[in-house]
């Protein structure tokens, strides 16, 4: 299975990198490390992460990690997961 991440998905990491990076530039570079180590783990087990709280979809689903949400859309048949959404949980819209 391949990992995709999607241009919004990229856009957001790297914006949510810089406001890190503000105040501390080595943590923003682990953070983007960590989150990238999670996607690469997704081939293994694509259906391990639990089903995304905010789709009513088997297909998509969410790691969770420093209170951000990572969502992701597997795709059997083409053997994709496509990462397309980066979300703070503590920030309420």
């Amino acid at each position: 299975m391949e990992v995709r991440l999607t241009e919004e998905f990229v856009k957001l990491l790297n914006q949510q990198r810089l406001y890190i990076s503000q105040d501390k530039p080595k943590a923003a570079e682990i953070f983007k490390i960590e989150i990238m180590s999670l996607l690469r783990k997704i081939p293994l087990m694509p259906l391990a992460n639990r089903k995304s709280t905010l789709f009513d979809d088997e297909y998509i689903r969410e790691i969770i990690y420093k209170g951000y949400k990572i969502l992701h859309r597997i795709d059997p048949k083409r053997e994709i997961a496509e990462v397309f959404l980066l979300i703070n949980q503590q920030l309420k819209p």
